[in-house]
Order: structure tokens, then sequence, then C-alpha cells
């Protein structure tokens, strides 16, 4: 199906430039007629498919869910494609996305596969829905591989909150400490020690020490702030424009008490879960291993899935090629294992779905009762080398006067 870059007008007289995929330039301007725009000029473009500059509107996670959710219902009850887009473009409330949905509805109806239309739109659907669709659409069972992204959705939706309510109290008391380093040792701890200095009373070490912290917050403030903002900023930007960078400090994450094993789990989480659908779907493996380093959001764990589908795809055994990196957690490999050996490796994979689709929150929920403990422990630790620092000369101070 080819695909048009186009000049209209609307009723208004504003000039709209567009690209469509249509099956001739009669179509495209059918289309523009039904929407209340005239076409001026239409140049046929190379290849099938052609993104739209924008990629569409990015929705919320519960937005696409809802969507996946509607598609699965209505198709499953033998409702038709073309009359399903057709009904939740006039149901969605959301502006942008009905213009999506309408694309897709008119797409549909010129003959245009419905994976076609959607990678039109590739910042609304993520490259796992464009695939799993496509598979559907080969193996003509859509509706419950739309029922499978949504279940799948919802998973990750669950997830994403969980760690949104385990993460809002050590952030409050991050917040907190920060504030109270702040306040303590550029504002109070600079008045005590010009008092104490005033009186010319001894100071103990514990004191000398606050001072001399809170002297350098006093003098060096700009650049603690600068370094706080500069640090970061410098580790995702590098991160970014730097493959190998990204592998080290992966890597260093991976490694790190408890966070590691969380980051880890996580990434294998998604890759479990992500290789069940697209397996079930119907896509061959070595097919579902190269499309994985994209889905599991971890570069280490990405570049062993990339060398074990290499391996795979040489006619090595999936387990044994797992089994060489070591960032593949003992339960994967075991299930792989089983099911290369029962020839039931859609169930095998299911099975690990399973088991870390309640791991992953337990591990969430560990991480953050270490954290918020260790937290609250250096606040104290803080508040009592300050007050240490303070009492410390007045004691001394009232012994002399005695």
């Amino acid at each position: 199906m080819p695909s048009y870059e186009y000049s209209a007008v609307d009723a208004g007289g504003k000039k709209l430039n567009g690209v469509l995929v249509v099956a001739d330039e009669e179509a495209l301007r059918q289309h523009l007629t039904a929407n209340g725009q005239w076409l001026l000029s239409s140049k046929k473009r190379k290849g099938q498919v052609v993104r739209g500059s924008a990629g569409g509107p990015k929705l919320k996670r519960r937005a696409l869910i809802d969507f996946t959710m509607q598609l699965a219902i209505l198709t499953r009850a033998g409702v038709s494609l073309s009359d399903t887009l057709k009904q939740l473009e006039v149901d969605c409330l959301d502006s942008a996305f009905a213009k999506v949905i309408g694309t897709l509805h008119f797409n549909v109806n010129t003959g245009v596969e419905f994976s076609q239309s959607l990678e039109q739109f590739p910042r609304t659907f993520p490259q796992l829905y464009v695939e799993l669709v496509k598979a559907g659409e080969v193996s003509g069972n859509l509706p419950e591989i739309l029922l499978d992204m949504q279940h799948y959705l919802e998973w990750s939706d669950s997830l994403a909150s969980e760690a949104r309510q385990a993460t809002t109290y050590p952030a409050i008391v991050g917040i907190a400490i920060v504030l109270l380093v702040a306040v303590l040792f550029t504002f109070v701890v600079p008045q005590f020690t010009q008092l104490l200095t005033t009186m010319g009373v001894a100071l103990p070490a514990p004191t000398r020490i606050v001072m001399a912290i809170s002297n350098v917050f006093s003098s060096y403030w700009y650049l603690i702030l600068l370094t706080a903002v500069l640090v970061p900023a410098v580790i995702i930007i590098g991160a970014r424009r730097s493959p190998e960078f990204a592998f080290r400090w992966e890597k260093f994450k991976l490694g790190l008490p408890v966070f590691g094993q969380l980051r880890l789990r996580l990434a294998l989480s998604r890759f479990s879960h992500n290789l069940a659908i697209l397996f079930r779907s119907g896509i061959p493996m070595v097919d579902c291993l190269h499309m994985l380093p994209a889905l599991v959001g971890n570069v280490v764990v990405a570049d062993a899935i990339s060398r074990s589908a290499d391996d795979v795809s040489e006619g090595a055994g999936l387990a044994e090629s797992f089994a060489r990196h070591q960032v593949f957690e003992s339960l994967v490999l075991r299930m792989l294992a089983v099911g290369e050996s029962t020839g039931d490796m859609s169930g095998a994979l299911e099975e690990a779905s399973r088991y870390y689709e309640e791991a992953v929150p337990r591990t969430i929920k560990r991480f953050f009762a270490v954290l918020e403990p260790t937290l609250i422990l250096f606040m104290v630790g803080i508040v009592g080398l300050v007050a240490l620092a303070i009492f410390l000369p007045l004691l001394s101070l009232g012994s002399s006067i005695k």
C-alpha cells in the first residue's frame, strides 16, 4: 500500500500538510473530504508506510490498556476490525488519539494491514505492540493476542504503580534530609560557631568537624549545587551517547546490593513476559530473541540476549546459549531447559512469567524496607552529630564557670 505526502486546506482556509497510507490518490481525496479538508496537491512516496513527523501522541499506559481491551473484547465478539475502530473513534474523548484511531480506521478500510497502520504512530504504539499485531494477522489469532497484550500492559501498569507507592516515603525522607543538611550547615551551625569564637571556648573534635563541614557549605554552596546537577546530567547524557558507558554504568548498578537484584529481576521479568507473548503468538524463537533486546529495558541483559540469539541462530541450544551469560538467574535457565526437553516452551515461559509477577513486587518491597530505615538512621546521625557539636562546648563552658 503506497503512502502519499499531501497539502490540503480546511474550511477555515488553513493549509495543512501530512502523510497518509492509502490505495490511491482518489482514496486520499475521499479521506480528506470526509474530514472537512480539500486536497491541493499530493505526491506518492517510496515505501509502504511512512511514520508521521510527530509519530502520534504519547499515550498514558492506562489509555493504551483501555484501547487494547476494547479492541480485544469487540473483535472476540465477532465485530469486524473496521467497525470496532469506527466505534472506538466515536467513543474516544482524547481528540488527538481519536484522530489516530480515525486514521487507523480509514487505512484498514482501504486495505492497509492493521500493523502497517500502527507503524505510522511509533510514539503511540510501542514496537512490541506492532510486532504482536503483525503476528496476530499472520496467524489469524488477533483477538487472543490483543488479550495477551492487555494483560501484559496491565501487569506493567500495576508494577509501575507499586514502585511509585514504594518510593513515595523514601523520596519524602530524602528531601527532608537534604533540606535538614542545608539548613543546619548553612544557617544554624555558622551562628553557633560565631558565638563560640566570641566566647573563646575550647572546641572538641566533633565541633571542629561540624564547623569545617559548615564552612564548606557556606563558602562553596554554589559548587555543591552545581555538582548535584551536573553529575546526574553527565551520567544521563553519557549513557545516551556512549553505548560503552551505558553498559559499564548499568553493570555497576547491577552489582549494587539489593538494588542490583531489583534491576536485574525487572529486566528478566520483561524478558520472560515478552518472550512468552511473542512465542505464543506464533513468531519463530530466533525472531523472538532478536526482538527482545529492545524490550527488556536493560543494556546488559539486552547484550546477553543478543549474543544468545546469535548462538541459537548458529544451532546452539536455547538453555545452553543463555547459560553462557551470568546475568540470567537459575530459574530462567531451568525453565528454558524444561521447555526444550518437553517441547512445551510456551508453558515453561508462562511459569517463569508467573514467578516474576510475584518475585518482582517482593524484591521492590525488600529494597525499600532496607532503604527507609537507612535514610532515617542517616538523618538521625546528622542531627546527633550537630547536637553533640553544640552541647559538648556548652558542657565544657559550664564546667569552667563552676
